[in-house]
């Protein structure tokens, strides 16, 4: 009988608190001095991404996800007064970050003016994360809120706020440099590998990789990271250009072989990309420079969906870049050029030599590029 009593107790309570199913990831969200009634949180799945809006009564919501297990997940500041508006194009807020874990309730506290400072509780992976996040938050806090001042107001001194918001990047990838290989078996440390990739030589980065506990490195995407860490390995200084073939926007097809004895250079970006957008205009520049050289200038743009093909021509009119134009998203199935030289990065630029070598790869806006073409030039 007394068996019975506890059996039937532990059922009431389960009713009473709720379950929680093992393929799915119960997130409870309590938030303060936000103004709207629903929040919003994205996650990749297959490839794609998925989404819920979570309803708020009195800032308190919650929501069952069909997440894949680790995956991240984010949180999507909706607010518009929370947007910086630049040029035709616009920032986002950073989102709010926490891991899917199977079975788990994850609690997620914020407050809107605090924003994307949180309090993350649930599972052993969040675990690991709130002790990153709980020193990075407030810097990141911080850096926004610098570059709302720096993109938004025309009457102050916009150098010392760029300098401020690059200590604080530095800053914040310093802590995730650290994080990594004191917690080799933590997925944390897996996801933060991207991050600090761009600041690394590709050696020290692939040997952060392979200083991942088995477990880690074995999981689905650190299969992944391994395969684009072979990928690049194909990419880098002094190998060959990966070749590829590729319509321009005038319905030419540009095969890179076809160009061996010039100079190429590639530049991966997106409209959807405002540093992109930004180095466009040195872009033009350069073009102007070396092209008459015999330097041949190929931009490649990576589109979130194929609709935004009109944006993408118009912005190519818009930043008066008059050299060959591809569309990666066309024919992506069969050439995946972004993919072909490991680009996780926009801007990216790669520089090709007359053999067909693979010079240099630049990232954002390295001014090692202007010296290479400089030693190569002499100019």
């Amino acid at each position: 009988m007394k068996k019975i009593v506890i059996f039937l107790f532990w059922i009431v309570v389960g009713m009473v608190t709720g379950c929680v199913s093992n393929d799915t990831t119960k997130v409870i969200i309590t938030a303060e001095n936000y103004p709207l009634d629903t929040v919003r949180i994205v996650w990749m799945a297959g490839g794609e991404f998925k989404g819920e809006k979570v309803p708020l009564k009195n800032g308190k919501g919650e929501v069952e996800i069909s997440a894949p297990e680790y995956t991240l997940v984010s949180i999507i500041n909706d607010d518009p007064a929370q947007r910086i508006t630049y040029g035709d194009g616009i920032i986002p807020s950073p989102s709010i970050n926490f891991f899917a874990e199977m079975g788990q309730r994850i609690r997620v506290q914020f407050d809107g003016e605090r924003w994307p400072i949180a309090r993350i509780d649930g599972g052993k992976v969040n675990e690991d994360y709130m002790r990153l996040w709980g020193k990075k938050g407030p810097l990141e806090r911080k850096k926004w809120e610098l570059m709302r001042v720096l993109y938004s107001s025309e009457d102050v001194d916009k150098e010392p706020l760029k300098q401020e918001i690059s200590a604080i990047r530095e800053a914040c990838q310093q802590m995730e440099y650290e994080f990594i290989p004191l917690n080799p078996d933590s997925y944390v440390s897996l996801h933060l590998l991207p991050g600090v990739r761009t600041s690394l030589p590709f050696e020290k980065y692939e040997q952060l990789f392979l200083n991942l506990s088995e477990r880690v490195r074995n999981t689905e995407m650190g299969k992944s990271t391994s395969e684009q860490i072979a990928m690049t390995k194909k990419s880098l200084p002094g190998q060959p250009a990966p070749d590829f073939s590729k319509v321009d926007k005038k319905g030419n097809t540009i095969r890179l072989s076809d160009l061996k004895g010039k100079y190429v250079l590639i530049d991966f970006w997106g409209t959807w990309c405002i540093p992109c957008r930004r180095s466009h205009p040195h872009l033009v520049e350069l073009h102007e420079k070396y092209a008459p050289k015999g330097v041949y200038f190929i931009n490649v743009a990576q589109e979130n969906d194929m609709k935004f093909r009109d944006n993408w021509l118009k912005v190519i009119e818009e930043d008066k870049m008059t050299w060959t134009q591809i569309l990666n998203n066309e024919g992506q199935e069969g050439c995946d050029v972004v993919r072909l030289f490991s680009v996780t990065t926009f801007p990216t630029k790669v520089l090709i030599d007359q053999e067909g070598r693979i010079v240099g790869r630049y990232l954002g806006d390295s001014k090692e590029l202007d010296k290479e073409l400089e030693m190569i030039f002499g100019e």
